[in-house]
């Protein structure tokens, strides 16, 4: 029931370490950590995902946001699909885990399938952020 987010690139020596500012957006990216179970008892889908973190200097919502698997080479990807949920604050959007073979969300209150916790598993997103806002 844990998404732990964390910003930075994956081109090892970025000397923008994961953050891009253009004239009209603040470009995040990283990678996510799922933990325990998914969605837990709540009503609602999936796992939040906080995006508030001081280097966002955007105090709104994303405007898009990417989730995708980048395995390791040599590592067989994993059979799922992500979506984000919009949220009202950056704290509490949605990470909806779909399974590729069935196109049903994963069970909710289940654990985490192994594959998707597994070291080497390369969950990564980027997110759009409005500047100056």
């Amino acid at each position: 029931m844990a998404v732990t987010v964390t910003i930075g690139s994956i081109i090892p020596h970025d000397p923008a370490a994961g953050i891009d500012k253009t004239q009209s957006a603040l470009i995040i990216e990283g990678s996510l950590t799922l933990s325990g179970n998914y969605g837990g008892a709540s009503p609602a889908h999936g796992d939040a995902i906080d995006f508030h973190d001081a280097r966002v200097t955007s105090s709104s919502i994303p405007r898009r946001v990417e989730i995708f698997l980048y395995p390791a080479v040599g590592t067989i990807p994993a059979p799922y699909s992500f979506l984000y949920s919009y949220g009202t604050t950056q704290a509490n959007g949605e990470l909806v885990v779909i399974s590729s073979t069935t196109g049903l969300e994963i069970t909710q209150g289940a654990a985490y399938p192994a594959a998707l916790t597994a070291a080497g598993a390369g969950i990564r997103f980027k997110a759009w952020f409005p500047l100056f806002v």
